[in-house]
């Protein structure tokens, strides 16, 4: 193996489900940990909880001690619970735009309209970041908050990272090696 082409799977993880899930981990881990720098005890919004993406951004976001509300479909909800959530909106009944406020952080995995209307539910300084596109730089303004659209790069050291915060190994041509 050449020198940084290894890459960290969790222990729980096999080298199959790992392969796909490199770009949604990666995804979720850059949204949440270098973009919008989630810490311990701040309210964030997933929109998108039981998606790819957005169901492994809970799981992170969990795991850094954030408290976790999502959107899903209302079949979807135990789901997400399971993943971690603490809060579950059926969007197709609720208006989350409405119904919440006060949050630090939105990320946001959904195609639609939703994010710049969505960065409402976040207190002044708040940060939010979408997969799919553009914050409206002036709406942000005026609301005092950060937002920025996010493309992934995957990278062998941001993979290594997303493997990291779930302990992990590495394959290598020997075999396998806990690290």
């Amino acid at each position: 193996m050449a020198p940084g082409k290894v890459g960290l799977i969790p222990k729980n993880v096999s080298f199959e489900e790992a392969a796909a899930l490199v770009l949604v981990g990666v995804s979720a881990w850059q949204a949440l940990v270098p973009t919008l720098k989630l810490a311990a005890g701040e309210k964030i919004f997933i929109n998108g909880g039981a998606g790819g993406i957005g169901g492994t951004a809970v799981q992170i976001a969990k795991h850094l001690g954030a408290h976790v509300t999502a959107s899903a479909r209302g079949a979807d909800a135990e789901f997400v619970r399971e993943l971690g959530a603490d809060e579950v909106i059926d969007y197709q009944k609720e208006d989350f735009k409405k119904e919440l406020s006060g949050f630090d952080a939105l990320f946001d995995t959904v195609r639609g309209d939703d994010f710049n209307a969505a960065l409402g539910i976040l207190k002044r300084g708040g940060r939010a970041v979408s997969m799919t596109g553009g914050a409206d730089a002036a709406r942000a303004e005026e609301l005092g908050v950060t937002a920025t659209g996010q493309g992934t790069q995957v990278t062998t050291e941001a993979t290594g990272r997303t493997a990291r915060a779930g302990g992990g190994r590495r394959s290598e041509a020997a075999g396998e090696q806990d690290v």
